[in-house]
């Protein structure tokens, strides 16, 4: 994708690989495999990338389109915002398990009420949320 980006707009563009550490512009970012485990859309090999981006002494993990992965638990984050549509991605259950080993302060749930999942989704993986990790804050972007 890099050089497809450079032939087509003349910029150079970061290539990162999951599991390295990466320093741009003085934002200090860790990126994590970002994969599905039994589906075909985003296979492991294709060696896409979830990052942990630390400001202002807070650490932002954004999944990206992935399931629960081992890696993925292994984050330690404040901010953790995962997918939980469904369909290419971790669902409702899944996504609020994965924020139970991850035990972030905030957790922003993506990936659902437009081209997947219901906008309910949101409001569901609150209450599970707040069953299987609590202490953890639930911010909805999308509200039914």
């Amino acid at each position: 994708m890099a050089s497809q980006v450079k032939d087509e707009t003349g910029s150079s563009v970061l290539a990162v690989e999951p599991g390295r550490e990466y320093s741009v512009n003085g934002i200090n970012f860790t990126t994590v495999a970002s994969y599905n485990l039994n589906k075909d859309f985003h296979p492991k090999g294709k060696g896409w990338c979830g990052y942990v981006v630390t400001l202002a002494g807070q650490r932002y993990y954004v999944v990206g389109d992935s399931d629960a992965t081992q890696e993925a638990a292994a984050v330690r984050c404040d901010v953790l915002l995962l997918p939980i549509g469904g369909h290419y991605t971790m669902d409702v259950t899944e996504a609020a398990e994965l924020t139970a080993k991850i035990k972030p302060d905030t957790v922003i749930p993506t990936h659902y009420g437009d081209i997947v999942g219901d906008r309910s989704f949101g409001r569901s993986f609150a209450e599970l949320v707040k069953e299987k990790a609590p202490g953890t804050e639930v911010e909805l972007l999308l509200h039914e």
